[in-house]
């Protein structure tokens, strides 16, 4: 059908253009899954979905350094008391151990300027650096995590939200992946996988950069990713809002190398 084409085409004729009509051979191999490290040191499991859900994380030491503060109004007490229960009790599968997670309500509505007020006064209470303390908020609606974000990032916390309903509703399903995504903003690893040896006998940990460009709203936005460490797990990140269609501004592409280094330098010590 396609010979057929080329071959009624005028502009094909002009141009030279045909098909050849027996098609050509390609021998090709599926690739096996990616395999990944386990804590022992054994480097002969596989990923597939139904493990992962199983398989413990790779490392969660600064876990037990830090509190975990759970942040609720008066409204959200039977969630607070079922998300602390199903989050500490998911831990012992998982291989990890926090400290206690802890409850702070939260007089008035859970908005940022209430929040900020709160966590002042805790950290003043409590004698805490902003670094010993990982708040994980409960929520009605999505939309008020950003505001809220904002000012713990002001203060130096890092932060997780959880929806009420989610909260309400939470299992060791729902908690380990929750105890997960605490974890690697912790600077844990839930994974790592099995890189060759080429790579991990280097002296020098390779950077991994990668790059993409959007352009499906009003401005193209241009996506920055640069790995910091040995096994890929950690990485500064970035992102670039440009005007639509035009090649990546180099000054606002250096600013990015450029703190993609010094992330490294400074994971690598230098």
């Amino acid at each position: 059908m396609i010979a057929k084409l080329f071959s009624s085409s005028k502009r094909c004729l002009e141009w030279g253009l045909s098909v050849e009509t027996q098609p050509m051979a390609l021998e090709t191999r599926k690739l096996a899954a990616p395999k990944l490290l386990t804590k022992k040191g054994d480097s002969n499991t596989y990923a597939d979905e139904r493990l992962l859900k199983t398989l413990p994380v790779f490392s969660s030491e600064s876990l037990s350094k830090v509190t975990l503060l759970l942040l609720h109004d008066k409204y959200s007490e039977n969630e607070a008391r079922n998300s602390i229960q199903n989050l500490e009790n998911c831990q012992g599968k998982l291989e990890m151990r926090s400290a206690r997670i802890e409850k702070l309500r939260i007089n008035g509505p859970l908005k940022g300027e209430s929040v900020k007020n709160e966590m002042m006064n805790y950290l003043d209470r409590e004698g805490k650096d902003p670094k010993q303390v990982f708040c994980i908020t409960i929520l009605d609606r999505d939309t008020d995590y950003p505001h809220i974000k904002r000012e713990l990032t002001a203060l130096g916390i890092l932060s997780q939200a959880l929806l009420k309903n989610t909260a309400y509703k939470m299992n060791l399903s729902v908690a380990s992946n929750v105890m997960k995504q605490i974890n690697s903003k912790l600077g844990g690893e839930s994974l790592r996988m099995h890189m060759p040896a080429c790579v991990t006998s280097s002296e020098i940990p390779p950077m991994v950069i990668g790059i993409d460009v959007c352009h499906s709203g009003k401005n193209s936005v241009v996506g920055f990713c640069a790995t910091t460490d040995q096994s890929f797990n950690h990485y500064y990140s970035n992102f670039l809002v440009q005007k639509k269609y035009q090649e990546i501004i180099k000054q606002d592409l250096d600013f990015c190398m450029d703190k993609a280094l010094k992330s490294f330098k400074e994971k690598n010590k230098n």
